[in-house]
């Protein structure tokens, strides 16, 4: 029986080797692979063909998402390369099980791991396999909301990469300088980044990381406002990830696109595509995806007015990021809650959620989310009664949002900066921050935005004493909020009825 289990092992370890990259095989042939499997791990004296057909499958388990299989797999066979010291062996290992660490959101572990990798990739004179280390501590340094840190080992990656001719480790190496960009604020220089990127995986034929490239290029087209190529890119994204069945991508994709409409006032057909995310997330393990899922679906029902759904979706982010130890995702968290707790006027626990956000965004330079963050303490102190604090908060928010090209942070700026001046009568002041706020939301093509600017001016025209106006503004927000199916639209369209003496319409 022993004689007939091994070449059964044998045949699917031929198999794996004579057809790298053939996922559609492997998927119909993963049950006979794992049967193999069993028998390959638990024979004595057969330590030789568990290495080989660890090091054939782990490939084919990573580009399906298959992480906890590679944890298992990998660490069955550390013990024994090791013992070996078999260091080549023992590299691939690390390699694959510090990847599949970080993918279900084991950040730190990862981290760990890629500097065991670098150390035996210099000991090895490999210069390829110091390329990845470099990138995968870069990497997991981004996700924990280490941008600096990640930059720096970004340009390591990218030096050796250039001195070695490594160009797919350049272009990865590009990729991730543009994401560490983005994340310091840095969204003009992002761009050119990126576009040498995809140049050089497009010339590589890697369509994978081109898919990639063209989402992380939709985000800072997104960032800059320009949500149409933003979508644009994204579409492209998805259907690359899609062709060459990358489950991960396609669920970061379709987060993309979910923000993108929830940007462009389509908060229900967000939820959707944001759904689709978390469930092929959480198929595949991926707690960094499931995080940030939660993320924007708390979002998504925030700007739909379902603000129990928010909180909950919200809760489950920062519990998720501080399980991973992303820093930046716990930041971001935070600032999501102290958000929906303004809008539920619970000022003093956004008060308390918003300073732990500005501290985590300021210690670790995330540009942008101290903008955001600035935004919401301004929010805060406003509730608690305290104006003079809350335009400070407002005007800081505004200046760097004008400084890093955050055009969605100055519109919003805008806008308090416009209710502050209204709620202590600066009317003319008032109009005239409004009147900026939405040259700059329909430039960002935001519907949302342009909606709750015009109940502002509407308001605002209505304590003028100038109904007609106030109507018309008023009204667009109400035509708006039925179109998405936002749960206050007939309690606005109730105001807009008392403002004109009649009932609101059927």
């Amino acid at each position: 029986m022993s004689q007939v289990r091994e070449r059964h092992a044998r045949f699917y370890l031929d198999d794996c080797r004579a057809r790298p990259g053939d996922w559609v095989w492997f998927e119909t042939e993963w049950p006979q692979i794992q049967r193999a499997w069993l028998w390959v791990s638990a024979a004595r004296q057969e330590d030789e063909l568990l290495i080989a057909y660890v090091r054939a499958v782990l490939p084919f388990q990573a580009q399906r998402d298959l992480w906890h299989e590679v944890v298992v797999w990998a660490e069955r066979a550390l013990p024994i390369v090791r013992a070996r010291a078999a260091q080549a062996d023992e590299l691939f290992m690390l390699a694959h099980l510090a990847r599949a660490r970080y993918e279900l959101g084991q950040v730190r572990r990862a981290l760990d791991l890629h500097g065991q990798c670098l150390t035996l990739a210099l000991t090895l004179a490999d210069p390829a396999a110091a390329c990845a280390a470099w990138g995968g501590q870069a990497s997991a340094s981004l996700h924990l909301g280490e941008a600096r840190q990640a930059r720096d080992y970004f340009q390591q990656q990218l030096a050796l990469a250039r001195a070695h001719g490594l160009r797919a480790a350049e272009a990865s190496a590009l990729r991730g300088l543009g994401a560490a960009h983005f994340d310091l604020g840095e969204f003009g220089a992002a761009g050119p980044v990126y576009a040498e990127s995809l140049a050089l995986y497009e010339a590589l034929g890697d369509q994978r990381n081109a898919g990639a490239v063209f989402g992380n290029m939709g985000n800072a087209r997104a960032v800059l406002g320009d949500l149409a190529t933003a979508v644009d890119l994204y579409r492209r994204a998805l259907a690359l990830a899609q062709e060459t069945g990358d489950h991960s991508l396609e669920a970061l994709t379709l987060s993309n696109l979910g923000i993108a409409h929830k940007n462009l006032g389509q908060a229900r057909t967000a939820v959707e595509l944001h759904e689709q995310a978390l469930s092929l997330h959480r198929q595949t393990g991926n707690r960094q995806g499931e995080s940030l899922a939660c993320c924007n679906l708390g979002i998504a029902h925030k700007d739909l007015g379902d603000y129990a759904a928010a909180l909950a979706f919200t809760q489950r982010y920062q519990q998720l990021a501080r399980e991973i130890g992303n820093r930046r995702s716990e930041g971001s968290a935070l600032g999501n809650l102290a958000e929906i707790y303004c809008l539920s006027g619970e000022f003093a626990a956004a008060h308390m959620h918003i300073e732990q956000s500005l501290a985590i965004a300021r210690a670790i330079g995330n540009r942008y989310g101290e903008t955001n963050a600035l935004l919401h303490l301004g929010a805060a102190l406003a509730g608690l009664g305290q104006p003079e604090a809350a335009d400070q908060a407002y005007r800081a928010a505004l200046t760097l949002a004008v400084e890093i090209g955050h055009r969605a942070g100055q519109a919003q700026a805008l806008v308090r900066l416009g209710q502050a001046c209204a709620a202590r009568h600066a009317d003319q002041a008032a109009l005239d921050y409004y009147g900026q706020a939405q040259v700059v939301a329909q430039a960002l093509g935001n519907q949302r935005l342009e909606a709750e600017i015009a109940w502002e001016l509407g308001e605002l025209y209505a304590g003028l004493g100038q109904t007609k106006a106030a109507l018309t503004w008023l009204q667009k927000r109400v035509d708006y909020e039925r179109t998405v199916g936002h749960a206050q639209a007939e309690a606005h369209a109730e105001r807009v009825a008392a403002l004109r003496g009649a009932a609101p319409p059927a």
